[in-house]
């Protein structure tokens, strides 16, 4: 590690290295919040990331269970990864990683804790007994992964993954498979498949022992099972797009039944729409619920369903169809809401009896925020009892959750009693648990890090269950955070904020979001904690384009890069600068904030530098190279792609005069490493005041996501090039 950086030239990149590994080895991310009432008493079952630092060459990572009854906390997995919990009547289950064991063809197994018993992990499936129900040869050009699973009536019900492993393009014998013909270039949305992927059903009957495979041409977005009593059988019903590999935009998601025992597959009438996240309650085989936008131009959607036929490629779609109707209805920010279904089961088929709209459109459903850390195993809405769903809801700068009664629709909100970001929660009676970090509590407290929390409804009360994170938390004691107020925002209505550490300003630094439509919040960003505690003050805002406030304010950028959202946020700086008395300021972000930082420091010569992440810098390019290739071109209302370089920071690479830190990924498909490249190599040759110019290119085993979801080395990695790169800017 230490030949690396000292390769770079970048003096104490490495002492930034070692303090920020050790950093990151004391968080504890906690999700997968689940409970069981037994014997009654509530059982709280959630997951514990962590990291042990064995070496700087050695970062174990581990993902346990534990359990929370009775006040007292224990861990119930030890020195393993487990994840996706599920609770069913008195079991918990659970998927295991078992490659440690190194044993051929094994990689993960299903377990189940039985609450009747000492918590012993008793092995349910594995992977490995799965593939036996599969050729060996198409397992040497397929993986097979886990993707969702049900248990019921001693049956477990699997949706599998069945994709094309990537190429290593070896010579052998059979070399024209390795040979692909490409028809549509959107397999680059999925780089190492090429789109040959779909899913299995694959059903194991442990009463006799036997086995049912099914593959679809398709990704089953979401699905359930339950008891036909008619039939003393088990209905499967999900909600998928049939014609993903041509048009894959959930936009054709829709709602079907398979009878697996006749191999009968029906469409269930809906609406025309966005439709996902299919839920039941408990084996009530009536009432389902699932999340979605039913369409407003219904006319024109007609004409446009129409137009689409087996024979439409991706590009040919774009091609024919951009027209008004994909900028708003795919394009376009919308809020969701949760739909109610009634099915009857007649001629043995379910159809639909009743559908209804629980929430109206000027809710923003789900948790929108920003953070930096992976939100895992999370549930935009939980079935509480079979009259009430309680769901979260982003507003402003917070995450609420909500309980909705099903039967007269009205909506009680607690977002009086905590006040931040939710990252999961079980709602249980007078009770609700989350998993939260709050920044601005009624009570004055702030929590930056995740813990487990009570809302004890009959005594009106918060209270802490847990203290993971509280050695770390002593670490940035000191760090304060505030709301500020700048003419731009008093008049538009959104947040801006300054972290900081009082006794230690050595810089500033503005970040701006990447979506653009998403948004900062009271919530967990350690990126910013760890520059506060480093010296650097940090500001961050929700300029137009982000999510959270109203939709207009959303969708106001659509079609107005570098106009809208550059003026916008450039006048936020400067009030900025203004209020706190700035003179040296550094731009930064990542994805459209990469964006966003080039075009500013491109028209603006008003910067100490920018931290260029994982942008789009030049638009003409990117569109026909992302995983989306045309996807973006409605969105940006042109009609002559060339028109699309007028609006990209490298054509304005000659007014570039500050030092520029660029931060990509050779992984990352979104926004290629080809966009990092062509920046780089024109502002090397355009440096004429010798200005600091930095690439860092992370490897293929990194992505998009790499600054939330990576390891930490990788994670503390990259923000110790950016701490030395601020160090060198601001004492120069």
């Amino acid at each position: 590690m230490q030949d690396i950086l000292k390769s770079n030239k970048i003096n104490n990149t490495f002492n930034y290295f070692k303090d920020l590994l050790n950093f990151y080895q004391k968080l504890h991310n906690i999700s997968e919040l689940n409970i069981i009432e037994f014997q009654g008493k509530d059982y709280l079952f959630f997951t514990v990331d962590k990291y042990i630092l064995q070496n700087e060459n050695n970062i174990q990572y581990f993902k346990e269970i534990y359990l929370y009854v009775d006040k007292n906390l224990k861990q119930i997995t030890f020195n393993s990864v487990a994840k996706n919990l599920k609770t069913i009547g008195n079991k918990l289950f659970f998927i295991k990683d078992l490659k440690y064991l190194k044993e051929k063809d094994l990689n993960w197994g299903i377990f189940y804790f039985d609450l009747e018993y000492p918590f012993e992990p008793i092995l349910l499936i594995n992977d490995k007994d799965i593939k036996e129900y599969f050729d060996k040869e198409e397992l040497n050009e397929f993986n097979i992964n886990l993707i969702d699973y049900r248990f019921i009536n001693n049956k477990i019900f699997l949706i599998l993954r069945k994709s094309l492993i990537k190429s290593n393009f070896k010579f052998q014998d059979n070399n024209l498979n390795q040979v692909r013909v490409i028809e549509d270039i959107f397999y680059r949305y999925d780089p190492s498949f090429y789109l040959d992927s779909y899913d299995i059903l694959f059903i194991k009957d442990f009463n006799d022992n036997k086995i049912f495979k099914k593959e679809f041409n398709c990704i089953i977005n979401s699905f359930e099972v339950i008891y036909n009593e008619s039939n003393q059988t088990e209905d499967i019903l999900f909600i998928a797009n049939l014609n993903y590999n041509k048009l894959p935009i959930d936009i054709f998601n829709e709602l079907y039944f398979y009878d697996y025992n006749q191999d009968k597959l029906n469409k269930i009438e809906t609406f025309d729409g966005f439709k996902l996240d299919l839920r039941k309650y408990d084996n009530n085989k009536n009432r389902f619920s699932f999340i979605g936008y039913e369409i407003k131009n219904k006319d024109n959607f007609q004409k446009f369903k129409q137009s689409v036929n087996d024979s439409y490629t991706f590009l040919e779609f774009f091609k024919e169809n951009t027209n008004k109707l994909i900028t708003q209805e795919i394009f376009e920010q919308k809020y969701y809401s949760i739909y109610l279904i009634d099915l009857d089961f007649k001629d043995s088929c379910y159809k639909l009896k009743k559908i209804e709209k629980l929430v109206n459109d000027d809710i923003f459903i789900g948790n929108h925020l920003l953070r930096d850390i992976p939100i895992l195993g999370f549930k935009t809405y939980k079935w509480v009892s079979k009259n009430a769903i309680a769901f979260t809801q982003t507003r402003n700068a917070n995450v609420f959750i909500n309980l909705i009664d099903i039967n007269n629709k009205s909506i009680v909100s607690f977002g009086n009693y905590f006040k931040g970001d939710i990252l999961d929660y079980c709602v249980k009676e007078n009770k609700i648990y989350l998993v939260g970090v709050n920044l601005f509590n009624k009570d004055k407290s702030i929590n930056y890090l995740p813990e487990i929390f009570e809302i004890d409804l009959t005594l009106k009360n918060v209270n802490k269950l847990t203290n993971f994170n509280e050695e770390l938390s002593k670490e940035i004691e000191g760090i304060g955070i505030s709301a500020i107020k700048v003419l731009e925002y008093e008049k538009d209505g959104a947040d801006a904020w300054t972290i900081y550490k009082d006794d230690l300003i050595k810089g500033d630094i503005f970040y701006i979001h990447g979506g653009p439509h998403a948004a900062y919040g009271n919530t967990i960003m350690l990126e910013f904690i760890i520059l506060a505690n480093n010296g650097y003050r940090v500001f961050f805002s929700n300029p137009k384009g982000s999510v959270s406030y109203t939709l207009d304010f959303a969708n106001c950028i659509i079609g107005k890069w570098m106009n809208e959202d550059l003026n916008h946020i450039k006048n936020i700086i400067d009030s900025i600068k203004l209020k706190f008395n700035i003179k040296d300021l550094v731009v930064a972000g990542g994805s459209y904030r990469g964006y966003m930082s080039a075009a500013l420091i491109s028209k603006f010569n008003i910067f100490k530098g920018a931290v260029c992440e994982r942008g789009v810098y030049n638009l003409l390019s990117f569109i026909s190279t992302t995983d989306f290739p045309l996807f973006w071109l409605p969105y940006f209302k042109k009609n002559n792609i060339f028109e699309l370089l007028d609006i990209s920071p490298i054509k304005y690479y000659e007014n570039i005069d500050t030092n520029v830190l660029i931060i990509h990924s050779e992984g990352d498909f979104r926004c290629p490493i080809s966009q990092a490249e062509e920046l780089y190599t024109l502002l090397k040759i355009n440096n004429k005041n010798n200005k600091i110019v930095r690439f860092i290119r992370f490897p293929i085993d990194t992505n998009h996501d790499m600054s939330r979801t990576s390891n930490i080395y990788y994670k503390s990695l990259r923000i110790s090039y950016i701490l030395q790169f601020l160090n060198e800017i601001f004492n120069d």
